[in-house]
């Protein structure tokens, strides 16, 4: 080396190791290498369902990954909070304690003004325990209540958040909560009012819409009296970590193949997707709710010309629904059967009346049957579309399996009974069918064991069990399984989550936002609620509303 040669150049073909570092650091990118980094678990299910023993299941199956679970309880979250203005909430065991947490639940959402201010405070408390912690945690959340609970979760968390729904039977859940509320007077009466509260919240839009967050999970459980999860647990939770040879069971191919089906759906309300299994396992037939078309079928994106609901302008249902209640409303005026103020109304304003929502959240109609019409709609449900496509390709459909995203309503019911259909299986309850009442002869809507086929003469409506379809392409496409002519096994206490890009700085960056917004509503909303308050030495007596010194 001579003297003329420039001592920069020397340096950056002298130094080998900053090469290969970027070299690796490169390598990592293209390859994308996994991390041991912490995950977070959430748990969805109706009240009353028994959740302590699904969560030991998932404690122990991540261990074997070595992984520590640390459980949140969202609900708890609200006692240390600067503004609570529903005052001290009960511990749990007392009677009031489900109502009131409840209640103080749906008070945050509202005062916050997001579905997701619980799951914020989850946030929050997961960040500090991650930044003090030197174990790989997997934080277990029980439960969530509200669909935007799961959207900040998966935004904040990306593929590191999985969303557990866990199913029981009704007589199962209330039993629970009979035990729960023995100690005090009539349980089995606060037990029924606090289901039909879990169920009828959905009509707040603050409230516990369970309902909606159930169909949204990655894997459906089912947990109950003799039955044992622990094999369903650790099936998921080797898909969490890649396990090389996992794939679909036949029912979780089915359930695919249903929601593959309902993203061609454009129907104005939810999309619902259908896939019918004759007894041979094929060929298997699918269908979803759209406007059918003349010949045969329903319309396709592309179809010219497209009559679809969207394309004429208008959904029929809902309107024709608000026809036939402002019809009634119109005939109680015009017979003297409404009050003074609401007599000399027209029909229009009677209506926009009764669905106005009151302080509560709620209007004169929420709930109400006659507001929930499915009559007038022009689509195809899915599974009376699947039974359709059936018939014209000569499939047969007695003795088959129907899947579906959605509880079938009570139109669908009576065509899955008359074509010999067997079985089903659904993922989204639907609150305005009618198939327990209607059918209760014919349908079994809260099946026990795992048979297959009628139960009892009865066709079976059975929750899903099984992975979820948005999770199924994680779940089952391969990781290596072979090295050399060698079956690859997986080592469970080196294996690394199946998560995508997995960014420890993305991740804090979005959970110091979150921490920072939620607090700053927080104490916003405690100073609003202390200038609120009557100060300490000003009273007011109720008889004359005179102020008077603390001191008299």
């Amino acid at each position: 080396m001579t003297s003329q040669d420039p001592p920069e150049r020397e340096s950056a073909v002298g130094a080998p190791s900053h090469i290969d570092a970027g070299r690796e650091a490169l390598q990592q990118l293209v390859q994308r290498e996994p991390d041991r980094h912490p995950l977070v678990l959430a748990f969805v299910a109706p009240l009353g369902t028994p959740l302590d023993a699904i969560e030991r299941s998932f404690g122990e199956s991540f261990r074997r990954y070595g992984y520590e679970a640390s459980a949140v309880r969202l609900s708890e979250l609200l006692d240390d909070l600067p503004y609570q203005p529903w005052g001290p909430l009960p511990a749990r065991g007392t009677r009031d304690y489900y109502t009131r947490r409840m209640d103080a639940g749906d008070r945050l959402r509202a005062d916050v003004g997001n579905g997701a201010a619980l799951a914020a405070l989850a946030v929050a408390r997961v960040a500090a325990s991650r930044h003090a912690s030197q174990k790989t945690t997997v934080y277990i959340l029980r439960s969530l209540k509200h669909p935007s609970e799961v959207e900040l979760l998966r935004h904040v968390f990306g593929d590191a958040f999985s969303l557990v729904a866990v199913s029981s039977s009704l007589d199962e859940r209330r039993d629970a909560l009979i035990d729960a509320l023995s100690l005090f007077d009539n349980p089995r009466a606060a037990a029924e009012d606090l289901i039909a509260r879990d169920e009828e919240d959905l009509e707040k839009e603050f409230g516990q819409h369970v309902r909606d967050v159930y169909s949204m999970a990655d894997v459906y459980l089912q947990c109950g009296r003799g039955l044992d999860v622990s094999a369903e647990v650790d099936r998921f939770v080797d898909a969490v970590f890649g396990a090389p040879f996992i794939t679909p069971r036949p029912e979780e191919e089915a359930m695919r193949l249903a929601f593959d089906a309902s993203l061609r759906s454009a129907a104005a309300g939810r999309q619902v997707g259908a896939a019918l299994v004759p007894v041979l396992g094929t060929p298997v037939v699918v269908g979803t709710n759209e406007v059918p078309k003349p010949g045969g079928g329903q319309y396709w994106s592309g179809d010219n010309p497209d009559y679809r609901d969207f394309n004429i302008g208008t959904d029929p249902n809902p309107l024709y629904t608000r026809r036939v209640v402002q019809e009634v409303l119109e005939r109680l005026a015009s017979h003297g059967w409404l009050i003074e103020e609401y007599a000399g109304l027209t029909g229009v304003e009677l209506l926009e009346r009764a669905t106005k929502a009151d302080d509560g959240g709620a209007s004169v109609l929420a709930g109400a049957r006659a507001s929930a019409l499915i009559e007038f709609t022009r689509c195809l449900h899915a599974e009376q579309a699947v039974i359709v496509n059936a018939a014209r390709a000569g499939v047969v459909t007695d003795g088959a399996t129907l899947f579906t995203s959605t509880f079938p309503c009570h139109e669908c019911a009576k065509m899955i009974i008359g074509a010999g259909i067997v079985e089903v299986h659904y993922i989204e309850p639907y609150p305005k069918s009618l198939v327990g009442r209607l059918y209760r002869d014919l349908i079994e809507t809260e099946p026990v064991g795992g048979t297959r086929g009628l139960v009892n003469g009865m066709v079976p409506f059975r929750q899903y069990v099984g992975i979820a379809p948005r999770r199924y392409s994680a779940s089952f496409l391969a990781s290596e399984r072979r090295a050399g002519s060698e079956l690859v096994e997986i080592d469970r206490l080196r294996a690394c989550p199946r998560t995508n890009g997995w960014s420890e700085r993305g991740v804090a960056d979005r959970e110091a936002v979150v921490v920072k917004s939620i607090d700053d509503v927080l104490a916003g909303l405690a100073a609003a609620e202390a200038e609120r308050a009557p100060s300490d030495t000003e009273l007011t007596t109720p008889a004359t509303g005179d102020k008077r010194g603390a001191a008299s």
